[in-house]
């Protein structure tokens, strides 16, 4: 019996098309911006605050869940295919391995092997190295942003009811400072709050960055802005899922299938006839 994947890109077919359909309700709910960002001063405290206008679908929550779970099914029926195409048979309790941390993949258990052992029986050392070198750890530190990272902890999320709420998110922030008095290029500064594509939940009312302003008291009294401004910039307005302090975005879930993709076809490119 020769390997078959049309049940695996069927699943992920699924995935895309649910990704694509929830990314047209989305660019109608950020069309216009649902959030306003405002900068607000009171005495020498000066703070930009979120206010939200229009609440997403609180079922967009659950539409999320499912590109997740069928791109991570995807993988796991993958699994039983590289088994056939490996010449051996396919027993249960293997699944497509999905680690943080790669002692805890390889380091043998009390029965002797390994998680990679027991998950991977039957696979060929050839199909092997593709799903090694897509594990979340070779990103070391980043490895919990790692596509597939993300996907694992969506679909474990959604298996124990721990429930996705929908936000107001914005996938990029960053602050310019503005001192009015001094000359280019000492008059602004910006930084860059977080790191790329980790993204902001945005609650109504909450002050996202805030600075207190103690002018020196040689200078004549005058308004904080007078002293020193702050200023949101590179915002951009995007659907979040949000559950026990992890936000999620569609960015996330478009990145996570195109890495089920390629490891797919990696290992497609690897059958031998």
């Amino acid at each position: 019996m020769a390997a078959d994947l049309t049940g695996v890109r069927r699943k992920l077919v699924r995935a895309k098309n649910k990704l694509d359909a929830l990314s047209d309700d989305a660019a109608a709910y950020l069309d216009p911006s649902p959030f306003r960002i405002t900068l607000e001063t009171e005495g020498n405290h000066q703070g930009i605050v979120c206010h939200i206008d229009r609440n997403p679908n609180d079922s967009w929550a659950d539409e999320m869940a499912e590109i997740a779970y069928q791109a991570r099914s995807a993988l796991d029926i993958l699994i039983p295919q590289l088994v056939i195409d490996s010449k051996n048979t396919w027993v249960r309790g293997t699944q497509f391995p999905i680690f943080l941390n790669r002692d805890a993949y390889v380091t043998p258990g009390r029965s002797g092997k390994s998680k990679r052992d027991t998950m991977l029986k039957g696979v060929a050392k050839r199909h092997r190295s593709v799903i090694e070198d897509a594990q979340p750890y070779q990103r070391g530190r980043g490895a919990y942003r790692h596509p597939l990272a993300v996907l694992s902890t969506i679909s474990n999320r959604d298996k124990h009811n721990d429930v996705y709420i929908c936000v107001a998110a914005s996938e990029a922030f960053a602050i310019k400072f503005i001192r009015p008095t001094l000359a280019p290029p000492d008059r602004e500064m910006t930084i860059r709050l977080g790191e790329k594509f980790i993204p902001y939940p945005m609650a109504d009312g909450q002050e996202l960055f805030a600075v207190d302003w103690m002018p020196d008291p040689a200078d004549p009294p005058a308004p904080m802005n007078d002293y020193f401004q702050i200023e949101p910039i590179n915002i951009h307005p995007t659907l979040g899922f949000n559950s026990d302090g992890r936000t999620f975005t569609l960015g996330d879930l478009d990145r996570s299938i195109l890495a089920v993709a390629n490891i797919i076809d990696r290992c497609a490119s690897r059958f031998k006839p």
